[in-house]
């Protein structure tokens, strides 16, 4: 009888810790990749960004830096910046689809698009562990003369007016 009891007394023991072991919770991982194209000085260029994970991501944030001397974004999917910064907002099912980042190339060489933050949550709340990629666009010769100005970077784009210089009206062509 008292080998039963030490028996069954060990039966509930093991079903009590059952339950705390399934308690435990790990995050969700996952993976941004960056395509890495190829293209001219003067061109526009697409880099695909793509989230891979095995759990259902909720939302997604991230910073990217880009180099401004090799590339100047233009728009993207659920992206925002300029700068050098781009940031990234991103929820629900778009999130499998992908998203398209526009930029034109402004020297050759290769201009590099990095993360420099993410973080989001998974279907659960949890926050996911992210693996952060990069991309390098390799930029070739091409025809700087298609290199479209941003609003206050100087890169031509002056506009037909008059100004005052040392207290003199001249006018500006």
């Amino acid at each position: 009888m008292r080998r039963w009891k030490k028996i069954l007394s060990m039966l509930v023991m093991v079903c009590m810790l059952c339950p705390c072991v399934s308690m435990i919770a790990y995050a969700s991982s996952a993976e941004v990749r960056f395509s890495d194209p190829s293209t001219t000085v003067g061109a526009e260029v697409e880099i695909s960004v793509r989230v891979i994970s095995s759990a259902d991501i909720v939302s997604l944030s991230m910073t990217l830096l880009y180099d401004t001397d090799m590339l100047r974004f233009i728009s993207g999917d659920n992206a925002t910046g300029g700068g050098g910064t781009i940031t990234m907002n991103c929820n629900g099912d778009s999130i499998e689809d992908g998203y398209v980042l526009k930029f034109q190339a402004l020297a050759e060489g290769t201009g590099n698009v990095t993360i420099a933050e993410a973080s989001g949550t998974d279907i659960s709340g949890s926050g996911l562990d992210i693996t952060e990629g990069s991309s390098a666009v390799t930029i070739g010769p091409g025809d700087p003369s298609l290199i479209q100005a941003e609003e206050g970077d100087g890169l031509g784009g002056e506009t037909e007016g008059t100004g005052e210089a040392n207290g003199l009206q001249v006018a500006i062509e």
